[in-house]
Order: C-alpha cells, then sequence, then structure tokens
C-alpha cells in the first residue's frame, strides 16, 4: 500500500479533497511507476519480492506473536486512545504525528512527535503490536500509556474513549 501518511483529518468526515498532498502524491506516482518497471522488465518477475516494511505482504495476524494472536479474538474495535499514528516503519514503537482534539491521548497529555513504547502493560513493537492492545480494551478503561519523548521515557494515564 502506498501512500503519504496521515494527517489530524484522515478517514474522518471532514477529510476532504483539499487535503490531499500534491507533492507527496506525485512522489509515490513516480515511485510506483518506477517500481512498476523495474518489476516488468526484470526476467525473474514471478519472483520478485518487494518488502518495504517488515513483514509486508502477510496477514496482520501474522506480524504478532501467539500471545498476541489469542488476546486479540473482538471483532472489531470500540475503544479509541485518539491519537495519529505517523506510518513510517520504525525499529521500535509507535511514533504518532499527533492527537485528537479532547481525545483520551489529548487529555491524558500525550503529543505529536511521542513514541508509544507500551500501552495497557504490553510492549509495543510496531503498529501491529499497538492495534492489537488498543483492540484489547474497551470504552471506559483506564490504561498507562508509556512514551518516549525527547530521549525521556514518560508514563501517561488515560481514559479510553468509544470509537
Amino acid at each position: 500500500m502506498l501512500f503519504t501518511n496521515t494527517h489530524s483529518d484522515y478517514h474522518r468526515p471532514q477529510d476532504d479533497w483539499e487535503l490531499i498532498n500534491q507533492d507527496g502524491l506525485e512522489r509515490v506516482a513516480a515511485f510506483a511507476g518506477d517500481l512498476v518497471g523495474e518489476i516488468a522488465g526484470s526476467a525473474e518477475a514471478e519472483v520478485v519480492a518487494l518488502s518495504l516494511v517488515k513483514g509486508a505482504g502477510r496477514p496482520m495476524g501474522a506480524m504478532a506473536s501467539d500471545q498476541d494472536q489469542a488476546s486479540s479474538g473482538s471483532p472489531g474495535f470500540s475503544a479509541s486512545l485518539g491519537t495519529i499514528p505517523d506510518m513510517t516503519p520504525r525499529d521500535f514503537g509507535v511514533r504518532i504525528t499527533g492527537v485528537r482534539e479532547g481525545s483520551a491521548a489529548a487529555k491524558a497529555g500525550l503529543r505529536g512527535g511521542d513514541v508509544i513504547v507500551e500501552f495497557a502493560g504490553k510492549e509495543i513493537t510496531d503498529l501491529y503490536a499497538y492495534t492489537y492492545a488498543l483492540r484489547d480494551q474497551k470504552p471506559g478503561d483506564e490504561v498507562v500509556v508509556v512514551v518516549l519523548r525527547d530521549n525521556e521515557r514518560l508514563s501517561f494515564t488515560a481514559v479510553l474513549g468509544r470509537r
């Protein structure tokens, strides 16, 4: 999946055409064209494996440990922290680009640039781990969120909202 990252109105009712990142879209389109050209021009096109993101092409559950999979049995999300994740791959944790106004994250004191490394007692290694940890919660649950901010490890308590 190629895209230009998220913004504070991403997938919200107010997300409209004016928010399209034109420069980013042009770069993504050029990259996609180059990529297709490389694959199509390869004699081994059928065996080319593209992995820009660790684990790309595997189902989401394949990224999580067996313990994470066992604990993520809920069919959907109802709890919300209100963070806006940065989709750029990281070695560890989930960097957030911001928090939604009035959200549990905003009330707790999280802010853009924070890197979530622990959520509700679970280590957050990547976006998948964060997704599963959040999915295990319900609106109204009080959770501790540990972030790295300016090389300092900080803990915040948040009462999760409803999605």
